[in-house]
This record gives structure tokens, sequence and C-alpha cells, in this order.
């Protein structure tokens, strides 16, 4: 089971903030920071937290 947290602004822009199993993303203005937290965790949960940061 995986839990999403995600941050954005109520106008529908991508989240800025995104973590589940796999991966911790925040983004800035010019760059990613990513923390891979399970290396071997299925494609779709890297699929799903880029997506939600745009």
């Amino acid at each position: 089971m995986a839990v999403a947290i995600g941050v954005g602004l109520p106008s529908g822009d991508p989240a800025t903030d995104y973590a589940n199993a796999a991966v911790s993303i925040k983004k800035a203005n010019d760059y990613f920071s990513v923390t891979i937290t399970n290396p071997a965790a299925d494609y779709r949960r890297f699929e799903e937290a880029f997506d939600a940061v745009g």
C-alpha cells in the first residue's frame, strides 16, 4: 500500500511537493530535488510522483 501526499495550488497547478512509497520530490523554480526511498519499487510509483509535480 502506498500513501501519497501532494501539495498544490487550488487552481489545478501541479504540486510542488509529492511523496509516495518509492520517491519524494520537491520542485523549486529551476530544479527538482528527488529522493528515491525504494529503488526496487514498481515504475508506476515513480511515474505517479513525476506526473504530480509536472
